[in-house]
């Protein structure tokens, strides 16, 4: 489990999305708000390093992110994209 903050995501397992696209299933919680969740990343290896990326889509509404007169999408949109990077290490 990673965990940061408000937020914590449960890996269920790793898939293969598609022939160019590997994942992760999961459920991610935000302020107490669960909802199951396909991650896509990209593995890059750079010599003996290795690193995981990605961009995936949340619907900040979804997560009571922006309550109160900032749940209003006109003028903050409800869907926000989160890009992600981290170098993994061996234990």
């Amino acid at each position: 489990m990673v965990e940061a903050a408000l937020c914590k995501i449960a890996v269920a397992r790793i898939a293969v999305f598609t022939a160019a696209a590997t994942g992760i299933h999961g459920v991610l919680e935000i302020k107490g708000k669960r909802q199951d969740l396909d991650v896509p990343f990209s593995l890059h290896r750079a010599g003996s390093r290795l690193s995981v990326s990605g961009t995936l889509t949340l619907n900040r509404l979804t997560y009571g992110i922006g309550t109160g007169e900032w749940s209003n999408t006109q003028w903050l949109g409800g869907e926000v994209s989160v890009e992600f990077r981290a170098a993994l290490f061996a234990k």
